[in-house]
């Protein structure tokens, strides 16, 4: 059981080390005139010491916890995860725009139960508890009263120039625009939130986001009861996180996968014979034991090599990843696949339920990359 209090004086202290060294840091920005670095380098440098003391400060406390930065760090095997950015808003730091902020938060089991949003500026530190409410710098915050939207102020973060969702974002910008008394954009998504949950506006929306960048934001709107919603149907955070390689997959429906922050997608078309296939072994005492054992032997003896790690949450990060071309599993309940199933969607992978079933009621489960598809699928048979 995790001592919450002690681990929310961890985050603040985290977050204020961060905060801290951004603020001590802003002069060497000053130097590019002499040096001529590009600001954004010297703002990255600055941005990997302050994540680096972060880590150091929660992995004091909690060493056996893992710590994901936001360009991608340490990796989850079901341990609890610190989720820290030590500077959401860089382009504001960069230019001398004030507002950037500092944020971590602590997920356990995939629900962010500790946030902390630290603005160094202000020496503002909102921070919320699973259960125990959100607080402004000790005081309890609630999000804002109810009033007419044309009384509200709404807040977004315009999406990338090149995304896809662009003009179906500038139609509901003008919707909004239109309805709201105003919209702001700061450029810190981390400081929206807050100001959501502190009453300061009364909306916020985003495309284009990492769901788990957005952790730390989500406990504390859910504290101030704010009311937090994915809108494409899918939870709001899909991670398969290995901390032994420093490793953080990542999807979200109609987004991509990722690793560590950058695209991935499955394997190239191959011959089965070069081709490596997964499983995981079902049970001693399966009923399908005998077929399961059928299906094996097949597959040995077409595929180039078969894989077992024993986690099948890895096995299907590796063929959204590339790193095998199939994989299939008897005996499972879906939902403990539902986090890979996107993984390997969003990755180009094709993900099926062999017994006819929908995958959300599938027993048996077969994946794989499009160009060994039909031979995979032949090798297993009917069920």
């Amino acid at each position: 059981m995790i001592d919450l209090s002690r681990a929310s004086k961890a985050a603040e202290q985290a977050a204020y080390a961060a905060g801290t060294h951004l603020l001590a840091s802003r002069s060497r920005l000053a130097e590019i005139m002499i040096t001529h670095r590009p600001a954004s380098e010297v703002a990255h440098e600055i941005d990997r010491e302050a994540a680096v003391l972060m880590r150091d400060v929660v992995l004091k406390r909690f060493p056996e916890h893992g710590v994901l930065g936001d360009r991608g760090s340490n990796a989850h095997d079901g341990r609890p995860v610190w989720v820290v950015n030590p500077l959401d808003g860089s382009a504001n730091y960069v230019r001398g725009y004030p507002q950037y902020a500092v944020t971590v938060a602590l997920v356990v089991d995939g629900e962010p139960l500790i946030g902390v949003v630290y603005d160094p500026l202000r020496n503002e530190f909102f921070g919320a508890i699973h259960g125990r409410g959100a607080v402004l710098n000790g005081a309890l915050i609630r999000c804002g009263a109810p009033r007419a939207t044309i009384d509200a102020l709404a807040a977004t973060v315009f999406p990338p120039p090149t995304s896809p969702r662009m003009a179906s974002y500038m139609t509901e910008l003008g919707r909004v625009l239109r309805a709201f008394g105003g919209v702001r954009r700061s450029g810190s998504m981390a400081l929206e939130m807050a100001y959501l949950a502190a009453g300061r506006i009364d909306a916020f929306w985003v495309h284009d986001v990492h769901a788990w960048h957005a952790a730390c934001g989500t406990v504390l709107l859910r504290e101030s009861g704010a009311l937090v919603e994915s809108r494409d149907g899918e939870p709001l955070l899909l991670v398969v996180y290995d901390p032994l390689r420093n490793e953080f997959f990542g999807a979200i429906h109609g987004r991509g996968a990722v690793l560590n922050g950058a695209l991935i997608r499955c394997g190239a078309p191959r011959a089965t014979i070069d081709a490596l296939a997964a499983t995981v072994f079902p049970p001693p005492t399966s009923p399908r034991m005998a077929s399961y054992m059928t299906e094996l032997g097949r597959v040995l003896r077409a595929f180039g090599g078969v894989r077992r790690s024993g986690s099948m949450a890895l096995e299907m990060a590796y063929l959204a990843a590339g790193r095998i071309d199939a994989f299939w599993v008897h005996d499972v309940h879906a939902w403990h696949a539902a986090c890979g199933t996107v993984l390997l969607r969003e990755s180009g992978a094709l993900v099926e339920s062999r017994d006819g079933e929908p995958l959300l009621l599938s027993r048996a489960l077969a994946a794989s990359t499009p160009g060994v598809r039909d031979g995979f699928i032949d090798l297993l048979g009917s069920k």
